[in-house]
């Protein structure tokens, strides 16, 4: 056997075991799971509730002359549709754990909470308001208004428990999904237990 023969036939051996460790290894780390989506996840099992506000305030007549020229009274009413987004706030403390030895993988989850109400800008009517004589709705009394509907839409979607039921319920249902999947994609097959 020549020399150069001698020389490539080792040096290819080195190349075939190397490439076949780095497949092995490559390998080994596609089966771990990555479950660093669960926080887009979250995201996606949110609901949206839609609804329709009324933001009103109203003052009676005071003064001396509020007999007579009904000084002091107003009334305003501005209706609009809205938005309450409730699911699960994955910063709360959402935590999947590595699958344990019969593939269970548990999961850890707050309960689902109003994450935001918002309103729809375009949807707004023009204010609707009545006054006495020499009394003019102030610009921070329309704001008042709003801010006090937008406060009772939130507490009235707080207190709706069905409703927060649902949520967390559908969170479970994506997230069990999402982690299947990605069981699959390594060719693991995993239960889901939420704690």
């Amino acid at each position: 056997m020549s020399a150069v023969k001698r020389t490539i036939a080792p040096m290819l051996g080195i190349l075939l075991a190397g490439s076949l460790m780095v497949g092995c290894s490559n390998k080994a780390q596609s089966n771990k799971p990555d479950f660093s989506g669960v926080d887009e996840v979250c995201n996606l099992a949110t609901y949206e509730c839609y609804y329709h506000n009324v933001a009103d305030g109203s003052k009676d007549a005071s003064g001396i002359f509020a007999p007579l020229l009904n000084t002091g009274y107003k009334k305003l009413w501005i209706e609009y549709d809205g938005v309450a987004k409730i699911g699960i706030d994955f910063s709360d403390g959402v935590k999947v754990e590595d699958p344990n030895a019969e593939n269970v993988v548990k999961v850890h989850i707050p309960d689902a909470k109003v994450l935001e109400v918002s309103v729809d800008r375009d949807s707004m009517t023009d204010p609707i308001t009545e006054s006495g004589f020499f009394t003019e709705i102030t610009l921070e009394e329309k704001t008042t208004a709003f801010e006090q509907a937008q406060k009772e839409m939130r507490e009235t979607a707080e207190k709706n428990k069905a409703l927060l039921n649902q949520a967390t319920e559908r969170a479970k249902q994506v997230i069990e999904g999402y982690i299947i999947n990605v069981g699959n994609t390594i060719g693991q097959e995993y239960t889901v237990e939420f704690v």
